[in-house]
């Protein structure tokens, strides 16, 4: 197979005392209720805000009908567990074998999932329980067939996840817990199969985290990642790459004095080429986004949810610490 140019853009490190800075963090309670929100909106990535719950840019979704075929099941669950010091809570819900039916547009679902975990670690001192650790994750995936009016996709599969952990360790002078570390993270990786499309096959991947530690010296080190790897094979043979990795670390007194330099633009050029290069494919993966949006809608209107929601969709986030909105630093 003959390959294209490759585009790639090699790692870095960004150099301490940067003059452009930028705040990273993330907002206190975002994992609240056991919700993770989506900040990936800058960079024009689909299937990163699913969840029913947040209806931030929902106001246009397309009219959909949902409808089974052959055995098809829509099953959802809360289990929890509770023992000494540990709470979790956990909510499932799958639906198999169903058809999105819009104008100009037919989904066939083999899968199509919402997952969400949250955890809660406590100590007990003097008879109170005194929480050291919480941790949300939420996952999205689809698994099937779409036919659009822009382009026909003969196989998909769509996986996201968000999430984000605390830790704690002691109080400080004023009786305050010490945040010890905290992390976030957020992926999505797409790849398919077209069928009557100048292109063949492609995937992409992105991923994104976000490391805050407190070392020995009672001082934070923030660690930061952002990676994108894209690759489109065409009919005429040729295949095309998309790369871009990047490392960052800075120092920071406390949790006031977190930031360093902004992403670089070698990021969102990468991300700009592959969309380009996908053409009329990316704009209907784009519309898979709405429609998908509407199904998760629908799902709690048809009270699929209900039990997640009676459940407080989770276990509350103890910790207030005061931490930026990780959707400033993307």
């Amino acid at each position: 197979m003959e390959v294209a140019e490759m585009n790639v853009v090699n790692t870095t490190h960004w150099p301490f005392g940067s003059e452009e800075s930028f705040i990273l963090s993330t907002e206190p309670g975002l994992a609240s209720q056991g919700g993770v929100s989506s900040s990936i909106d800058q960079v024009d990535l689909p299937f990163l805000n699913l969840d029913p719950h947040d209806l931030e840019g929902k106001e246009d979704l397309p009219d959909i009908e949902l409808r089974g075929f052959w055995d098809g099941v829509i099953d959802s669950t809360v289990s929890a567990y509770q023992g000494a010091g540990s709470h979790e809570v956990e909510f499932n819900l799958s639906m198999v074998n169903h058809e999105i039916a819009t104008r100009g547009s037919a989904t066939l679902i083999s899968e199509l999932y919402h997952t969400q975990q949250v955890a809660l670690e406590t100590i007990s001192m003097h008879g109170t329980d005194i929480p050291v650790s919480y941790e949300a994750r939420s996952a999205f995936g689809f698994e099937g067939v779409h036919i659009g009016q822009a382009a026909q996709f003969q196989h998909l599969s769509i996986a996201s996840e968000q999430g984000e952990m605390f830790d704690v360790h002691g109080f400080d002078t004023n009786g305050d817990l010490v945040l010890a570390s905290y992390g976030y993270y957020e992926v999505v990786e797409i790849a398919g199969k077209l069928h009557q499309n100048r292109i063949s096959d492609f995937a992409l991947s992105f991923e994104v985290s976000f490391e805050l530690e407190m070392n020995e010296t009672g001082l934070y080190e923030v660690f930061a990642a952002v990676s994108f790897d894209g690759q489109i094979d065409f009919n005429d043979g040729m295949s095309r790459y998309f790369e871009f990795e990047e490392d960052m670390y800075f120092p920071a007194r406390d949790l006031g004095s977190v930031e360093f330099g902004p992403l670089p633009d070698g990021l969102f050029q990468q991300l700009a080429m592959f969309q380009a290069h996908m053409g009329d494919a990316w704009d209907e993966l784009v519309s898979l986004n709405d429609q998908l949006e509407a199904v998760f809608l629908q799902l709690r209107e048809d009270e699929h949810y209900d039990e997640w929601d009676l459940a407080g969709q989770g276990i509350e986030n103890p910790f207030t610490f005061d931490l930026p909105p990780v959707d400033q630093w993307l």
